[in-house]
């Protein structure tokens, strides 16, 4: 029979998710695969944003109107074009929702190594600290 804790753990600093994409296996090189990819997504979003706005004002000197209502457009168009790219430039080597559940669960066992586990009793945690009553539903 496993126990099973419940706990609200630390959000993992910039250090920690490092550390995950070396000690990780194959679930921390997908991580950093996936920051490769958005990162590519990102630069390709910007230059295409750019391009746009050149083309838009300064080739076709439209107004600025004309402008806000483009610039989405190109944004758009150069985020999907530039996850194309990058999912070509760096394949994946696993799904990056298990990716997600398996750091979660590598930070849980991480934080659980400094645990005191010695109030739980038979399944049951009996804490001796602090000690209030519950309130019922009755005297709600």
């Amino acid at each position: 029979m496993s126990r099973t804790l419940v706990a609200d753990l630390p959000p993992m600093t910039a250090d920690d998710l490092a550390r995950f994409e070396r000690e990780g296996g194959v679930w921390g090189k997908q991580r950093a695969i996936r920051r490769e990819q958005l990162r590519v997504a990102a630069t390709v979003t910007a230059v295409t944003t750019l391009a746009g706005f050149g083309y838009v004002k300064l080739i076709r000197h439209n107004t600025w109107y004309v402008v806000a209502g483009t610039l989405p457009i190109f944004s758009l168009f150069g985020f999907v074009a530039g996850n194309a790219v990058g999912q070509v430039q760096y394949p994946s080597i696993a799904n990056n929702k298990e990716t997600t559940m398996m750091r979660r669960t590598w930070w849980a066992k991480e934080c659980s190594k400094n645990w005191d586990l010695s109030q739980i009793d038979r399944g049951f945690w009996k804490a001796s600290y602090p000690q209030f009553a519950v309130p019922t539903s009755s005297s709600a």
